[in-house]
């Protein structure tokens, strides 16, 4: 999940959830857990999105690198890897 491939795919991803206006932190989250899973994303689990993409940003990070490492997450987690 290092490639560079994926790289360009979570930052278009990233790109694409903010520039959607309409949506705030929570909604993104929940926009990226619907595309990338294909399933709404659980209270828990936005409440600990949003902490990562925060804490993500207080080291230093813009706003576009936060979503991207939060989206290659997403792409590198086994429940999009593997089916059940």
């Amino acid at each position: 999940m290092n490639s560079q491939f994926v790289a360009e795919r979570a930052q278009n991803l990233a790109k694409q959830i903010l520039d959607n206006a309409s949506l705030d932190s929570a909604g993104r989250v929940r926009a990226l857990y619907q595309k990338i899973l294909n399933r709404q994303a659980m209270p828990l689990e936005i409440d600990g999105s949003l902490s990562y993409i925060e804490g993500f940003q207080k080291r230093g990070a813009s706003l576009q690198d936060a979503w991207t490492s939060f989206s290659r997450i997403l792409l590198a987690s086994n429940e999009y890897i593997y089916l059940d």
